[in-house]
């Protein structure tokens, strides 16, 4: 039975469509799937986290893989199919169901992801789990967002979320063109799939969530050289960090020197000035 016919029939069955308000897009490649599976290098020692597990067909692979999945899933037609069909697992403990918002869950440890999330949260997913202790993420996104988060210094689509994935993590694109034609409904967009592993030498920024907002005030004016963008953000900077307006100007005054535009400057670079300033 082809994954497409598996697809139509539990809908059928369960009397569900995809949700468009959740963004469901539901793959119906499982060339795909077994390349994620695959490209997460699976051992009984793993416990992987998937976000929005929707029918259970990526859940399916990475139970044959793990030792646990946790799965995440919104949509609460979706958490029943869940529940019928992976009941076994459920009730010998190898695979825990998040019946919520990801953004909201309280996740318990992994230390892997392997994910097709909705498109609407990628962000906001990133900046969560970048948070969280884990080895490696193989995620699917729409292709210019996955370009954007994995972009580097001095190109156009460098960002905030993109210093936290170079800062971190070594990354690379796996699949860049992933046509409509791989789920149901067709999305509009490209998709890209790709995998992010933990840099093994790198130590947790201090203070991370203030450098987040940091990086989000400077890179206002990421056209600007940084000592520009530091006056133009010291208003945005100094009421996130709590510092007063006098030591602001005093710690950034030292930094005067670097006439660099903020979107050249090495992730490095700007944990170090975060550090100075904060």
């Amino acid at each position: 039975m082809g994954i497409s016919t598996e697809l139509h029939q539990l809908m059928t069955r369960h009397t569900f469509a995809p949700n468009k308000k959740l963004a469901q897009n539901f793959v119906v490649n499982e060339g795909l799937l077994k390349k994620m599976v695959e490209a997460a290098e699976l051992s009984q020692k793993d416990v992987v986290l998937e976000v929005g597990a929707g029918t259970g067909f990526l859940t399916r692979g990475l139970l044959g893989n793990a030792k646990k999945v946790v799965a995440v899933e919104l949509d609460h037609v979706l958490c029943n199919v869940l529940k019928e069909t992976f009941a076994k697992e459920i009730a010998n403990q190898r695979l825990e169901l998040i019946e919520g918002n990801f953004l909201e869950a309280k996740l318990p440890k992994f230390n892997k992801v392997v994910s097709l999330p909705p498109y609407t949260i990628s962000s906001q997913l990133l900046y969560k789990i970048i948070g969280c202790e884990f080895e490696s993420a193989i995620l699917v996104f729409q292709h210019e967002f996955a370009l954007k988060c994995l972009s580097k210094p001095g190109f156009s689509e460098f960002c905030p979320l993109a210093v936290l994935i170079d800062y971190y993590f070594d990354s690379k694109i796996l699949i860049e063109r992933l046509l409509p034609e791989n789920f149901f409904p067709s999305p509009k967009a490209i998709s890209s799939l790709i995998k992010i592993s933990r840099k093994k030498s790198v130590k947790r920024i201090p203070k991370e969530k203030f450098f987040s907002l940091f990086l989000k005030n400077l890179f206002r004016y990421k056209n600007k050289n940084l000592a520009n963008a530091l006056e133009k953000a010291h208003q945005f900077i100094r009421q996130d960090l709590k510092i007063d307006e006098k030591k602001f100007k005093q710690i950034t005054a030292g930094l005067a020197q670097k006439n660099v535009k903020v979107y050249l400057i090495e992730p490095f670079e700007f944990v170090e000035i975060f550090r100075k300033i904060y």
